[in-house]
């Protein structure tokens, strides 16, 4: 249950975890082993969720970003190699481009899924290494499109809003992670996602050769040479780092996912609400998925057309605030961020459509807790608030 309060309100958050007695009583039995670190509820986590994907590998680590960061780095770049990526996501997904010492590009998004425009991405690109796809709130992308108008380059899926999503390929229905079209995909379990480990995150890939690697680099680059006399004895190869997860978030994790598919069951009821309430009202509108797309809605996301309204944006979040809702922009074009405009300046005019997305864009509380009536609770100041009759 979420606790504060506004006055005798109760606060709507845009997200939150859903945390039972079953979680707890999971994360408590694990300390029972012995194991704090690298023990076995880790592999038995990383097999889950291998087996829930449908993948030959996952290795688990300490955050979304931490295995953003080590798909790059085992990958490698050279001198000006590019990756490119969605404006519209969180900043690690374009950072562990630079972080592997790539040159990250991005590419306008759609004006009706608010992923990355396939369509637009320029294949004349020069140097380019890697395309790393969004599944934006949930909503997946098109992967063996993707990969057909692009064969030779690298396909990193950043799945860290998309556990439990699909799309048909026009053969099968296809789960985001199994990376029958790319080399890996990353997820994240940050608490406001569709399960949690507390921070953790996951790297799914098929190839056998990358999954040796990852598990190296997330501990300091060490290997235990087969056969070495010395059984302390260890070598490192590769600079890595300390990207480890615990053995009680990953008893968390294991937990989570017996859950998953009612969390997203419920996910798609509420969004299912909001829809019929802001279908067809003037100067609102949203994503919508297609018959070839089952969306696990991490986020969800209205346009609204402020300025039609007669109010900013942020009028608008201060007095949902007020009635203890709360809501978030997803997101700042990347490319806007100081940093990036000072090392990686972009024309802001090759983006129409993130320009508009951004202008408009609000996400409204959406989590597997709220009951029926913290829906309509949010509908309603909503369109108060609009002054929607």
């Amino acid at each position: 249950m979420f606790l504060s309060m506004i006055g005798c309100m109760r606060v709507l958050p845009y997200g939150t975890q859903s945390i039972s007695f079953s979680d707890k009583l999971k994360i408590f039995r694990s300390f029972g082993t012995g194991w704090l670190t690298c023990g076995p509820q880790v592999q038995e986590f990383e097999e889950a969720i291998a087996r829930y994907v449908g993948v030959k590998h996952a290795i688990a680590v300490s955050n979304g970003t931490a295995a953003l960061h080590l798909v790059h780095l085992a990958i490698g770049y050279g001198e000006e190699e590019v990756g490119i990526t969605s404006p519209n996501t969180f900043l690690a997904s374009s950072n562990s481009i630079i972080y592997a010492g790539g040159r990250p590009n991005f590419s306008d998004i759609d004006s009706a899924s608010f992923n990355i425009n396939i369509d637009t991405i320029d294949p004349n690109t020069k140097n380019l290494k890697t395309i790393t796809p969004v599944h934006f709130a949930g909503l997946p992308i098109n992967v063996k499109k993707l990969k057909e108008k692009f064969p030779n380059t690298i396909i990193i899926e950043d799945a860290a809003h998309a556990l439990g999503s699909k799309f048909h390929d026009g053969e099968e229905w296809v789960k985001t992670g199994c990376c029958k079209y790319s080399l890996a995909t990353i997820f994240s379990f940050h608490p406001v996602k569709h399960i949690t480990t507390g921070e953790g995150g996951i790297i799914t890939t098929n190839d056998d050769q990358l999954a040796d690697m990852l598990r190296q680099l997330r501990s300091h680059g060490m290997i235990k040479p087969n056969g070495h006399p010395d059984p302390w004895y260890y070598e490192m190869t590769e600079l890595g780092y300390n990207y480890r997860i615990t053995d009680f978030q990953c008893a968390l994790g294991l937990s989570q996912l017996k859950k998953l598919d009612s969390f997203i069951k419920r996910r798609r009821q509420i969004v299912s609400l909001y829809q019929s309430a802001f279908y067809n009202i003037d100067g609102i509108s949203f994503a919508s998925e297609e018959k070839w797309q089952f969306n696990s809605y991490h986020l969800f996301v209205l346009l609204i057309d402020f300025e039609k309204f007669g109010m900013l944006r942020s009028e608008f979040m201060n007095k949902l605030k007020e009635k203890g809702i709360l809501t978030q922009v997803h997101y700042i074009p990347v490319y806007q961020q100081p940093y990036y405009k000072k090392h990686f300046p972009h024309n802001e005019a090759d983006f129409p459509n993130m320009e508009e997305y951004y202008k408009k864009a609000i996400s409204i509380p959406l989590y597997p807790k709220m009951n029926n009536s913290d829906v309509s609770r949010v509908i309603k100041e909503i369109k108060n608030t609009l002054k929607i009759s």
